[in-house]
């Protein structure tokens, strides 16, 4: 046998063992970096606290439910000047519900409070809607308030009536566009109806609404997560504003 072929198969043999020792090296770096070290998701602009062991949730939960859920803690922790830049999850706990539930308890640093959550997700008529409760309260679907000033009151019940999340950030949106000097716009839900989906699709949802002081009774058409129509009857019941069908994914 020629010495200079057994020369080159040794070498061959031993760049294809040193090969093996780095992709077992870097496959065991990345699978210690997935178990142990999972990336912090990068919160949106509204997030104020940090959770520890993120994780925990989104075992469970997809990435934008996650946000969602985060979005309207910290909304909770503003409204009530509590204090939580930095939540863990309890025990790493999260009792998941039959019908699209997840509950757990957070707990804050520095302070120690604990905080009872629960989000829900369900499917009304094939329509998504998420709502997230904060020991017992029910957060709004959006920010309490805007950069003109106007706050917005009770909004979160139209989520829990089946009006997806995005629907009630462009509802309000459409009512800054009617009233934008407006101080305070605040729903009334305690005499909600609704009706089921009309020739073009949508669903409606009867219900009043208060701008400042000025009452006005409203419907709003609906149909998938992104579209709505909004329209506004004096008190008097003569028809005072209509937005035509908007679609906020366009």
């Amino acid at each position: 046998m020629d010495p200079g072929n057994i020369k080159f198969t040794n070498r061959r043999h031993f760049v294809a063992l040193v090969s093996a020792v780095i992709l077992l090296v870097v496959s065991i770096g990345i699978y210690t970096n997935r178990g142990n070290n999972y990336e912090l998701p990068k919160p949106s602009n509204t997030h104020v606290s940090v959770v520890t062991n993120p994780y925990a949730l989104l075992y469970w939960m997809p990435q934008n439910i996650y946000d969602f859920t985060l979005d309207r803690i910290n909304d909770y922790l503003e409204q009530n000047n509590a204090s939580g830049s930095i939540l863990t999850v309890v025990d790493n706990n999260v009792m998941v519900g039959n019908y699209g539930s997840f509950s757990f308890e957070l707990q804050a640093q520095p302070g120690k409070e604990i905080y009872k959550v629960v989000e829900t997700t369900e499917n009304i008529g094939g329509i998504l809607s998420y709502s997230v409760t904060v020991n017992g309260k029910l957060q709004s679907a959006v920010p309490l308030s805007n950069s003109n000033g106007t706050s917005f009151t009770d909004f979160g019940n139209l989520v829990s009536a089946g009006v997806s999340a995005a629907q009630v950030n462009e509802l309000q949106a459409v009512l800054l566009k009617f009233a934008p000097l407006a101080k305070n716009i605040a729903v009334d839900t305690s005499r909600l109806t609704s009706r089921a989906r009309d020739a073009q699709g949508l669903y409606a949802a009867n219900f009043g609404i208060t701008i400042d002081s000025t009452y006005y009774m409203a419907t709003l058409k609906y149909s998938g997560l992104t579209v709505i129509e909004l329209s506004l009857n004096s008190s008097q019941n003569k028809p005072v504003f209509d937005s035509g069908l908007i679609d906020s994914s366009r």
